[in-house]
């Protein structure tokens, strides 16, 4: 399909990536068809593609990454957008998979601390190996079966 400058534009994906105008948080309308098939779409910039590799590489989930104020892009649109570039959404090397629900309140208390939850995560882990009787304590009361490799 071309536009009206005779360029060849897909129906899925009217811009190039990055290109949706000088401000990143503009909606463009998609120029492709029919009334019914267009819709509204943030334009994914540089910064919002390398904030998607940083979040992937994380090792976030698609839901958790959706949900990042910078990304603001639905579950659908994050799963074409890393495949299209060629990320996949799985654990990283050297990182610690938390469930998302055991998240969100380390996500609050971080935010309530002025702090990022992995600054926060960070500092906890950190006064945890530094105290082993302290890290003794919070295995015990855990309650749960630790599995060593």
């Amino acid at each position: 399909m071309e536009n009206q400058l005779g360029e060849i534009v897909s129906p899925v994906s009217p811009l190039p990536i990055g290109e949706g105008g000088d401000n990143p948080d503009q909606e463009t309308a998609c120029n492709c068809g029919s009334a019914s098939a267009r819709a509204r779409y943030r334009a994914w910039t540089g910064e919002r593609i390398a904030r998607l590799g940083f979040l992937i590489g994380q090792g976030w989930t698609a839901p958790r990454v959706s949900s990042d104020p910078m990304i603001a892009a639905s579950q659908r649109n994050v799963y074409r957008t890393a495949q299209r570039l060629g990320l996949a959404f799985r654990e990283a090397v050297g990182t610690v998979a938390i469930p998302d629900d055991a998240f969100v309140g380390i996500e609050a208390k971080a935010k309530a601390r002025g702090a990022t939850p992995e600054a926060l995560m960070r500092l906890v882990l950190t006064i945890l190996g530094r105290d082993p009787v302290l890290l003794e304590n919070v295995i015990d009361d855990a309650g749960e079966t630790i599995i060593h490799l």
